[in-house]
């Protein structure tokens, strides 16, 4: 039979877990359990304190947990405290941390080149700072007998083995000492502290800290000799970044209503619409254009001689010279096809990023690959600072169809960087993965060589060194392309200096017109020095009007002078208001040539 006091809703006993043997309560606790069991561990990279990827990582040898220098300073001028336990703590117990990248940016241990992710052990020696995974530690150090630094060669001990990540034993983030107590610091306190990050500390004190904050002295002092006593304005620090700056009353370079750039598109930017349609902008009411990317600009330029014919076909083709140890190759570069690809590696063989760099791989029959100066197959940087996109989905793009096809070397899609590698076949199946850039022209013995040349089975690598000494650039479009563009510029911009004298010559020009009619009236010889050949200055309305009782010596120049009035009539007529004599037949002689002067 069923109880009567079972009731048709939850109790406030079961909500509350009082008598937890009730389902809807005991799942209440479950749940709860397992929200505790499976929280999330912090990131390595992260600050304990501010949860967000530190910049200047620092350690304690009593936790291992890992702090960014500008958010445990703050802390430890207000509690003198270690975040994590609670335990006294200063500035000089903190240990610098000396992470390692790779070519691609992410954090990696420097002796055995393993990334570092959430499951790796990861630990870091006191006495040095370096960070390591524990594997190589526990091979190299620990069973080996061997305690010394693996990238510094300086001693340490069991004890000094920091470890600051172990999967099998994560910590949990909400038992940190400054989370339970709430032991928290304010913006202006932080502030404050970050203005003047050495006034609680003594920089020539010992401790891992030490080097990198007498390094921050120094660059303060440096600063404020600099500065010679002026106050630094601070007050941009903690403003937004203006997406949309405000414009002047002068048109920017892009403006349609001013000199438009060279790189002008023909549409807008927006920033006109969007300002009459967020209360966030201030209102803009002149369109500028937007500007388009330079080197995208230029390689739609080079793009185009894609279609050319007769001689401007070679236009859109770059021809180097590749110098190894064991001879030339000789190749030509599609430019039209793969633009990116082939400024990228143009311009890393201009800058001498490719010169006594070895080709680490090569495998008979298949290819030959180099372009890492590291020469282990993992480094690399395009010129471009980043991995590129491949462009080997263009209409035309060419394909690995023959011998010494010259192509992009990459890690998957878009990762593009130096590493390029030369085929000793046709190999179709690279298609739609590796981009075509170019082929050999000319030093294919040279190629048979390199193929010839044994090679370790295991890792590919040639046991004979294989090197490229240096790389020979013969015709360039990019660099024809820029020539052009800066010819254009100068035409449109023109000399300035030149400019001003041209208009300088042209005002005299206008100022200093030979009034040859008056010449010929008075009967004055050309170069008469007395009579200039600069015509009258308009009368203005401040000079008086001539009327009948002035002195017309005194007007025109008076006599005995150099003036204009000696050679005129000091009679007046006698009746002013005479009316005009009739016009008289022209002369049709003329002045001619003035050969009969």
């Amino acid at each position: 039979m069923g109880k009567n006091s079972e009731k048709l809703y939850v109790t406030q006993s079961e909500w509350s877990g009082e008598k937890g043997q009730h389902l809807r309560s005991k799942g209440a606790f479950n749940h709860l359990a397992n929200a505790e069991a499976g929280f999330k561990p912090l990131p390595f990279d992260c600050c304990a304190l501010s949860l967000a990827p530190f910049e200047n990582p620092v350690t304690v040898k009593e936790t291992g947990t890992v702090y960014d220098l500008i958010n445990i300073l703050p802390y430890l001028k207000k509690y003198h405290s270690n975040p994590a336990s609670g335990n006294p703590l200063s500035v000089k117990d903190l240990i610098k941390l000396h992470y390692h990248k790779n070519a691609t940016g992410d954090y990696y241990d420097p002796v055995t080149f393993k990334t570092f992710n959430e499951h790796t052990h990861i630990v870091a020696i006191a006495t040095s700072g370096n960070v390591f995974s524990f594997d190589a530690v526990d091979k190299l150090n620990i069973k080996a007998k061997f305690w010394e630094d693996l990238l510094t060669g300086q001693p340490f001990t069991k004890a000094d083995i920091i470890t600051l990540q172990d999967p099998r034993n994560p910590r949990n983030q909400n038992e940190l000492e400054f989370i339970k107590n709430r032991k928290l610091v304010s913006d202006k306190e932080a502030e404050e502290v970050l203005n003047d990050p050495l006034g609680m500390i003594n920089v020539n004190a010992t401790g891992g800290a030490s080097t990198l904050l007498k390094k921050i002295s120094d660059k303060q002092n440096e600063d404020k000799e600099a500065n010679d006593g002026q106050v630094v304005d601070k007050s941009h620090l903690g403003k937004a970044p203006e997406y949309f700056p405000k414009t002047g009353k002068e048109p920017a370079s892009g403006s349609l209503t001013g000199v438009k750039a060279y790189n002008a598109a023909k549409y807008s930017t927006g920033r006109t619409a969007a300002s009459f349609t967020s209360t966030v902008l201030d209102p803009q009411s002149r369109n500028e254009a937007a500007l388009i990317d330079e080197d995208e600009l230029m390689f739609q330029e080079v793009e185009k001689l894609a279609g050319a014919r007769g001689k401007d076909k070679a236009k859109g083709k770059a021809y180097a010279r590749i110098v190894t140890n064991h001879g030339s190759l000789n190749v030509e570069l599609h430019c039209e096809k793969a633009p990116k690809t082939c400024y990228n590696w143009l311009m890393l063989a201009r800058g001498g990023k490719y010169d006594n760099v070895s080709f680490h791989r090569n495998i008979p029959g298949f290819m030959i690959q180099g372009g890492d100066p590291t020469g282990t197959g993992r480094g690399g940087e395009s010129f471009y600072g980043n991995p590129f996109g491949d462009e080997y989905d263009r209409k035309g793009s060419y394909k690995h169809d023959a011998r010494g096809v010259l192509a992009m070397a990459n890690a998957g899609p878009s990762t593009n960087t130096s590493q390029f590698f030369i085929t000793y076949r046709a190999t179709p199946h690279l298609d739609g993965k590796h981009t075509v850039f170019g082929h050999l022209v000319g030093g294919m013995d040279t190629l048979a060589a390199l193929e010839s040349i044994q090679v370790d089975k295991a890792t590919s690598r040639p046991m004979r060194t294989i090197k490229m000494e240096s790389i020979q650039i013969f015709s360039d479009p990019f660099e024809e392309y820029k020539t052009r563009l800066a010819q254009r510029m100068k035409r449109e911009r023109g000399d300035y200096a030149d400019d001003e004298r041209k208009a300088r010559m042209k005002a005299d020009r206008e100022n200093n017109r030979t009034t040859w009619w008056v010449l010929l009236r008075m009967k004055c010889p050309i170069n008469d020095n007395r009579f200039g050949t600069n015509l009258g200055e308009k009368q203005t309305r401040a000079q008086p009007a001539i009327k009948d009782g002035d002195n017309m010596k005194e007007l025109l120049g008076g006599t005995g002078g150099g003036g204009v009035g000696k050679y005129l009539s000091l009679k007046r007529p006698a009746n002013p208001d005479a009316g005009v004599p009739s016009k008289k037949k022209k002369d049709k002689s003329g002045f001619g040539d003035f050969s009969s002067w």
